[in-house]
């Protein structure tokens, strides 16, 4: 990784000024811009003075320590440290090796002024005056001197602006190339450019003023997104010249409904939206889902730009032109097929996932290997971290593999069904546990591990093949919770699955690995073996960890 390649991390004590100088310098230059705060309050589902409060500051180091862990893979972002972060000797270590550590030095009685009526800080204890605020940040600039004494460049940051200290950070390293994103359009046959890249939310500006938009953009997103990227966003758009509009949605599988879709409906109509102003799905599968279904049906058909940020949608949802919403009965049962104009995948995005929401598009990952890449599966073989190593390759193939498959069967009339591998009976185990014990992910490798059971003993799949499958699953090592379901009950939810025809399952298993196909010939106790197959594995798993 070059210098250029390397992210930059912004340190110093509060009021340094790391969450302002660090969104300056990702607007100058086009860098992703992540705040650690943000992130951990993310993961936390909680605010960080909730965090200390409830479960102590050595929680919140750990947290913390994970998170810096993490965004070490990052490319070229711009990233605010806690003031604590580098308190840890492996996070300090990461941090060097990885990145370009800037340390923001201020004085305690300067920074203090600013934090005057900055709101609840744990660090700072019963302080409320600036004086005894100022005495707090001096004992906690002394104590973490050393550390911030170990930075690859320090800059004086008492009297000058956060313009002119985003300048001078700036005049110490290159900046990456902004010229062109990598487009799987490039490589593949699409209907549509889908942008994979480090750094691609800042694109977002140019890449609509690039097109015949009228000036009004809606960007839909959720709470947890909004507070790391909207703001970004947002600011791409405005300065290409757009009026932005945010929709702030709440979180879960319980957006999706028709009547969260019927205030979007009324909202914009008032808003005076028209035929050429583009909808922004900004988020993850739901939002995506969501707001791709109310860009389908607004006005017959409005633009829609995808700009992923979890990894289940960058490698699935975001791509094939699948929209809808949730009915009681089930997920996605009310719907289309619509494209979008473009999708914008920022890879620095991923590194921002809480840990089980990893899995949440792994589960996904894994089944592009079962269906065609089987590279995937090699890199696996290897270990999980092989997986890891490159991970833009491994999402580039996925969305490869998918835009094959949909270009070529747009509306799942064949093919297409190969993208279901694990969904069958994942998706009905989702439907029994009303969507709240597992993740997507989870629930697919549940449904993995009952398709391969189900592939050799519809006779499709040879012993050898199988075991490799098995030994895949068990090397990724989903932690599943016991699952105390019954075989009835997942059966008679299969009855809800969109792929059924005239009652009949169209089950999508394996010939051999990479080999998909269409099976109808599945018994009630073929798949009640599948069912107590995979509860065994899941339950050998717990057991073992």
């Amino acid at each position: 990784m070059t210098d250029a390649e390397k992210s930059i991390f912004l340190t110093g004590i509060m009021g340094s000024g790391k969450s302002t100088i660090g969104q300056l310098l990702a607007q100058k230059t086009g860098r992703t811009f992540i705040d650690t705060d943000s992130v951990i309050e993310c993961w936390a589902g909680k605010s960080i003075s909730s965090i200390f409060k409830e479960e102590g500051e050595a929680h919140f180091r750990t947290l913390e320590h994970d998170m810096v862990k993490s965004l070490c893979s990052t490319r070229s972002a711009v990233i605010a440290l806690g003031g604590g972060a580098l308190e840890h000797h492996e996070s300090r270590k990461l941090i060097r090796e990885k990145g370009n550590l800037v340390w923001l030095n201020i004085q305690p009685d300067i920074a203090a002024a600013r934090l005057e009526n900055a709101g609840d800080r744990p660090l700072l204890g019963q302080a409320d005056s600036v004086q005894d605020i100022a005495e707090e940040l001096k004992a906690i600039l002394e104590s973490r001197a050393a550390n911030y004494d170990t930075a690859d460049f320090t800059i004086e940051a008492d009297f000058k602006t956060p313009e002119a200290l985003a300048d001078d950070i700036l005049a110490q390293y290159q900046n990456p190339s902004q010229e062109n994103l990598w487009e799987i359009s490039q490589q593949r046959i699409s209907p549509y450019p889908i942008y994979i890249d480090y750094n691609a939310i800042g694109h977002i500006g140019k890449s609509c003023a690039d097109r015949d938009y009228s000036d009004k953009v809606v960007i839909i997103t959720d709470a947890n997104v909004a507070d790391l990227y909207l703001e970004q966003v947002a600011d791409s758009l405005k300065k290409a010249g757009f009026n932005v509009i945010r929709e702030i949605l709440s979180l879960g599988e319980e957006t999706k409904s028709l009547e969260m879709l019927e205030g979007l409906y009324l909202q914009m109509s008032e808003i005076g939206l028209d035929r050429k102003s583009p909808v922004i799905a900004l988020g993850g599968g739901v939002i995506g889902d969501l707001a791709g279904f109310f860009a389908a049906s607004f006005l017959r058909g409005i633009p829609l730009i995808h700009i992923p940020t979890s990894l289940l949608a960058q490698v699935d949802s975001s791509l094939g032109g699948k929209v809808g919403v949730n009915l009681p009965t089930g997920k996605n049962l009310v719907g289309d097929f619509y494209n979008p104009d473009f999708v914008l995948a920022d890879i620095n995005a991923l590194y921002t996932l809480p840990p089980k929401e990893w899995n949440t598009g792994l589960g996904e990952v894994i089944k592009y290997g079962f269906i065609g890449k089987t590279g995937i599966l090699d890199r696996i073989e290897q270990g999980k971290d092989a997986l890891f190593k490159d991970f833009t390759e491994v999402v580039r193939e996925c969305v490869a593999h998918k835009v094959d498959i949909t270009t070529r069967d747009f509306t799942e009339g064949n093919i297409r069904r190969y993208l279901n591998f694990g969904h069958t009976l994942g998706h009905a185990l989702e439907k029994v546990t009303e969507y709240k014990l597992l993740n997507h992910g989870e629930a697919v490798y549940w449904g993995t591990l009952a398709a391969l059971y189900l592939s050799r003993e519809s006779g499709h799949l040879n012993n050898i093949d199988f075991y490799f499958g098995i030994d895949i699953m068990d090397e990724m090592a989903f932690r599943i919770p016991q699952l105390d379901v019954s075989p009835e009950a997942l059966h008679e939810a299969l009855h809800f699955d969109k792929k059924r025809v005239r009652d009949t399952i169209h089950w999508v298993l394996l010939d051999g690995i990479g080999e998909p196909v269409i099976e109808t010939d599945i018994t009630r106790e073929m798949i009640y073996g599948a069912i107590q197959f995979a509860n065994d594995f899941v339950a050998t798993s717990l057991e073992e960890s």
